[in-house]
Order: structure tokens, then C-alpha cells, then sequence
């Protein structure tokens, strides 16, 4: 009885198993969320990525072009702000905050103190004296460093795989270059 099961099985077995049609439609099911983890988190990896490049970019234009001047006046500073958020773009600005200052190193002690400072859209690094403190030891008595710190809150695409915004900052310290001080809205 279970040789004549055997003979008769054995046609219907070649057949299912020759069939190979559904194969590639069930590995294609199979590996497809799989593929689309990958390809979502390589979005959010690259938009990361080119923030935390526009943010240095931000940090270090900012510092840059204030080094340049002798004196900075508040509409200067204005649009030092908007070509700020022209170095963000494609990113929404609302989420870009930018901070500058100019810190002196008194004329006797040597020690820094914050002779100006402005911010857009909220300071970005804390009190007056942790900016003079980060930049301790960066300069002579009676010259001055330009600080600048940018930070950008990114919000990110693909939700499911990161739910909660990423904060990037960046602070950069320049020299002047035509003056020991940057004066702040005294300009002759």
C-alpha cells in the first residue's frame, strides 16, 4: 500500500517541485522591508550628514566675515543672519539658531570677558562667561577672538526610524584681521 502511494506521489512531486514561478515573488516579499529599512536610514544618514556640513560651513563663515571688518553695525550683523540661513538652505531656518561674539582679553590680567554679543533665533552657547572661558588662553592682553556657534535642530524625514529631532552645533574662534577689536556699532 505505501509502495502504490509512493508511485502515485511521485508525479505530483516533480511537478511542485519544477515549479519554480512563486519562488522569486516570495523572496522579493521577503527581503523588500528589508530594502526599504536600508534605503529610508541612507536618506536619513546623508541629510544628516549635510547638515552637520552646513552647520561648519554656517559656524565658520560667520566668524570669517566679522574678522574681516574693523567695526560691525547692526545692519551688517542683519545680514550676516540672512547669508546664514542662505549657507542652510535647503533646510528650514526656523530651526538654524546663530551666536556672535567678540571677546577681549583685558589690557592688564589677560583674562577674556565678552565685549559684544548678538544672537538670531536664540543663543546658542550659554552665559557670557563660559563663551570668554572656551576661548581662554587663545590671545595677548588686549587683543580679541571672534566667536561664532551655530546650531540646527534636524527634524527627520522618516520618522519610524528616528522619532526625535537631532541637535548639531558648531562654535568657531577667528582673529581679527585689520584691528586687535572688532568694535560693535561705534563705527567712525
Amino acid at each position: 500500500m505505501a509502495n502504490q502511494i509512493a508511485v502515485l506521489m511521485q508525479p505530483l512531486c516533480r511537478r511542485v517541485w519544477g515549479h519554480r514561478a512563486g519562488v522569486v515573488s516570495t523572496e522579493f516579499a521577503l527581503i523588500t522591508p528589508v530594502l526599504i529599512l536600508l534605503w529610508s536610514g541612507l536618506i536619513e544618514v546623508s541629510h544628516m550628514m549635510m547638515v552637520s556640513s552646513r552647520v561648519v560651513a554656517a559656524s565658520q563663515t560667520a566668524a570669517d566675515l566679522l574678522a574681516r571688518d574693523t567695526c560691525v553695525t547692526t545692519l551688517e550683523m542683519n545680514d550676516l543672519f540672512a547669508a546664514l540661513d542662505l549657507i542652510m538652505t535647503p533646510y528650514p531656518s526656523v530651526d538654524a539658531a546663530y551666536d556672535v561674539a567678540s571677546v577681549v582679553f583685558d589690557g592688564g590680567s589677560g583674562a577674556p570677558y565678552v565685549a559684544w554679543r548678538e544672537n538670531f533665533r536664540g543663543a546658542v552657547g550659554a552665559e557670557d562667561d563660559f563663551v570668554a572661558g572656551t576661548v581662554n588662553g587663545l590671545g595677548q592682553a588686549g587683543e580679541s577672538v571672534i566667536v561664532s556657534m551655530v546650531r540646527f535642530t534636524y527634524r527627520p524625514i522618516f520618522t519610524s526610524i528616528l522619532d526625535a529631532p537631532i541637535d548639531f552645533s558648531e562654535r568657531a574662534v577667528y582673529r581679527p584681521r585689520k584691528a586687535r577689536q572688532i568694535q560693535r556699532d561705534t563705527c567712525v
